[in-house]
């Protein structure tokens, strides 16, 4: 387990400012959905705890990484539609 959080590490290093600015927006978004009524109920007592930072932050790398697959399969849905344009043109070869 050690060895992923490395990886992580490694992988979260070489993140642009763009991609870092994602990930920011996901996980304020991920802690303002769960926790509104304790950010803005108006309770000076309510305060966010470490558990639901942690919870807030794995819910948004999940939500990131399905993003991420999403965009994928996108991509190569969009390179098979061109690949089978290609293939079954109506275009005399001859």
């Amino acid at each position: 387990m050690t060895e992923a959080y490395l990886d992580f590490t490694e992988l979260f290093s070489r993140l642009s400012p763009y991609e870092l600015n994602h990930l920011s927006e996901v996980l304020l978004c991920k802690i303002e959905d769960g926790f509104e009524s304790r950010l803005y109920g108006g309770n000076a007592n309510s305060v966010l705890t470490e558990k639901d930072i942690k919870y807030a932050f794995t819910e948004a790398m999940r939500d990131i990484a399905l993003e991420l697959r999403e965009r994928k399969i996108s991509n190569e849905h969009l390179k098979l539609d061109q690949t089978r344009a290609m293939m079954f043109s109506h275009k005399k070869v001859a």
